[in-house]
This record gives C-alpha cells, structure tokens and sequence, in this order.
C-alpha cells in the first residue's frame, strides 16, 4: 500500500512539472507592443490617419479597430471588394 501512494505521488509531481513547462513554453512571455506583425488583406486600406489597434474576422466583412486623430473608429470593410460599408465613431 506504501508503494502505491508513493507511486501515485511521483506521477502527480512530475504530472505537474510537465503542466507548468507546457504553460510557460506556450505562452509568450512578452506580450507584442504594437500589431505592426499583423497584416490586413492587400485590398483592405486604412484612412490616412488611423492606426490599426484590432481586427475581427467575419465571413463577407472585416471589422478594423482604429485611432484616429478624431479618437476611436471602428471601420467594417466588405470582405471581397475591401470597400468601408459602415464607420462607427467611438466616444
């Protein structure tokens, strides 16, 4: 009986230590600064002056997070032609 709780608390301990390095090998350990990394489809165009700050993906429209010098504006482009169908201004 000794043997098996023995037993059964090695596997956990090492259970664990392998959970832990699969948690930090996973996950960056810095976050990027800046989405400069992430690129928008070639037909996609931002304003002038916005800057890009999220995107989010849908099946016909993209929806792009932006500053402006005005503030927030969420732009929703069409998918396939990459025209602006709504600009939403954010207060």
């Amino acid at each position: 009986m000794r043997r098996l709780v023995t037993t059964l608390l090695v596997v956990m301990i090492v259970g664990f230590v392998i959970l832990i390095f699969l948690l930090i090998s996973l996950f960056p350990s810095q976050a990027p600064e800046t989405l400069s990394n992430f690129d928008l489809p070639d037909h996609i165009i931002l304003p002038d002056n916005a800057t890009l700050v999220s995107t989010t993906f849908a099946q016909d429209w993209i929806g792009v997070a932006a500053d402006t010098d005005e503030g927030g504006v969420f732009y929703i482009f069409d998918r396939e032609q990459g025209n602006i169908k709504q600009t939403i201004v954010i207060e």
